[in-house]
């Protein structure tokens, strides 16, 4: 393993919440045998692992891709209060699940955060195009829009940076994917 990568392990164990710390070890023990694997394995909530199974099958990405951005969404949004699946929907509505793009504003990740205005909420050393970095910072940013504009709508569509949108194009969309994950979880337990 490079310096690189164990220096990026490191930050990301440092910046994880307490109910992480069970998976960072075993990733380190992992690490210590000689695993390549570069992601911790979070158990998922049944809801969040159907969701996943949606997800994998609509925008064609391997189940063991969106795992850790799965988990991620678990766990921050237990930690700030917001629903996963919110934050899955904004993701693929932001990105479509690709952790490299940007946009032209210069919008980063999965959940295309705007460097320049959230430089702050990063840890140190870490990257915006880092998958798990990008769902904490992201799902952050979406809980202070939702408090700051005092709804769900309005803090989305802050965050989809269309707040002059009288239609709420932006959250009408979110919540419609947010919708269809409901719906294959439902799909999911009445089978």
């Amino acid at each position: 393993m490079d310096s690189t990568t164990a220096s990026s392990r490191q930050r990301r164990k440092e910046a994880r919440p307490a109910e992480l710390a069970a998976a960072a070890e075993t990733l380190a023990a992992d690490d210590e045998a000689g695993a390549a694997d570069d992601t911790s394995v979070v158990p998922l909530e049944p809801r969040l692992r159907a969701a996943m199974d949606y997800v994998s099958r609509r925008y064609k990405v391997s189940s063991e891709a969106v795992q850790p951005i799965f988990a991620t969404a678990q766990v921050v949004g237990r930690e700030l209060h917001v629903d996963p699946l919110l934050i899955i929907a904004v993701i693929g509505v932001e990105s479509s699940f690709n952790p490299f793009s940007q946009s032209g504003f210069g919008a980063q990740g999965l959940m295309q955060v705007v460097p320049r205005f959230h430089q702050d909420k990063l840890p140190e050393e870490a990257s915006f195009l880092d998958p798990v970095t990008n769902v904490q910072v992201g799902a952050r940013v979406l809980k202070e829009y939702i408090h700051r504009h005092g709804g769900l709508e309005e803090g989305l569509q802050q965050f989809g940076g269309a707040l002059n949108d009288a239609g709420r194009r932006y959250a009408g969309k979110v919540l419609a994917e947010r919708q269809r994950l409901e719906q294959a979880v439902q799909r999911v337990r009445s089978a």
